[in-house]
């Protein structure tokens, strides 16, 4: 479709803007926005009310856009698209609205885009329900299994992704944090750690919906987990609750709810993990 064809099919008023990459060799802009769908004339009743869209401009003449660094304030930031308008040069223009949540601060940021064709795609989202194995994985992440594999696997299934890259201390290998988010939420669904190009580790989050196979889940308060595990005992030096089953997880201090359990290989609980033979 042309972009003026885009501007019409498409309401973005009060969708968010996710996420901009722009490759200038290929003249090719892809924005992911979560789009409300409901607000779309289009919209059938039944159908999910939000999803994540992956709109693609091709043969980009022109392309503007003051904020480039979305991706790695997103936490600090809420995006919202506020109109779309065809300007006087046939460039569509989305005026969005930006709030800083650390700063108090608004700003209006413009983008601007020209090109020859416009395609949309809905963006895939991994199963949040699947059971979390430990020494194994849940779903279709198996533990040792590459950085660049799972990556190139998000990326062809089009589902979004943040990444950070720490370092445990001076001396060992860092690790790459990938960190993905349910549909409509900011906050994190599961974590996949990797060190030396393998996954090592995986967290799952409050917004996960799988659990263990005992029936242990986020959300679920220490007691009730402890009735169901008798082997599970409490850290003093991590502070977590561990299972010589292989997970452990933290919990809310307050709520005394699981917030987070990690799964891991093996290796994590050796001393020599990172002589471990990757």
């Amino acid at each position: 479709m042309t972009v003026t064809e885009f501007e019409e099919k498409y309401y973005l008023h009060d969708s968010s803007l996710e996420k901009v990459e722009f490759d200038a060799e290929n003249k090719k802009l892809t924005l992911t926005i979560d789009l409300c769908f409901w607000m779309q004339l289009w919209y059938e009743q039944g159908k999910p009310e939000n999803g994540y869209i992956a709109v693609t401009f091709e043969n980009v003449s022109f392309y503007e856009y003051e904020d480039h660094e979305i991706t790695k304030i997103l936490s600090d930031l809420d995006t919202e698209i506020r109109t779309t308008k065809i300007d006087e040069t046939g460039a569509l223009e989305i005026l969005m609205w930006e709030s800083y949540s650390k700063f108090d601060d608004d700003i209006y940021p413009i983008l601007k885009v020209k090109a020859e064709k416009v395609t949309v795609a809905e963006v895939r989202m991994i199963d949040l329900t699947t059971q979390i194995i430990p020494y194994k994985g849940t779903g279709n992440f198996i533990f040792d299994y590459s950085y660049d594999i799972i990556k190139k696997y998000l990326e062809s299934m089009r589902i979004p992704y943040n990444e950070e890259i720490i370092a445990p201390t001076d001396i060992d290998p860092a690790w790459h944090i990938i960190s993905i988010s349910k549909k409509s939420s900011k906050y994190n669904a599961v974590q996949f750690f990797f060190t030396k190009n393998k996954l090592f580790k995986i967290c799952l989050c409050e917004d996960f919906e799988g659990s263990l196979s005992n029936g242990i889940h986020t959300g679920m308060t220490i007691e009730n987990a402890l009735n169901i595990d008798k082997k599970l005992f409490y850290n003093d030096e991590s502070e977590l609750y561990e299972s010589p089953d292989g997970y452990w997880f933290d919990y809310e201090r307050d709520s005394r709810k699981i917030f987070t359990i990690s799964i891991f290989i093996p290796a994590v609980e050796r001393e020599d993990f990172y002589e471990y033979n990757w």
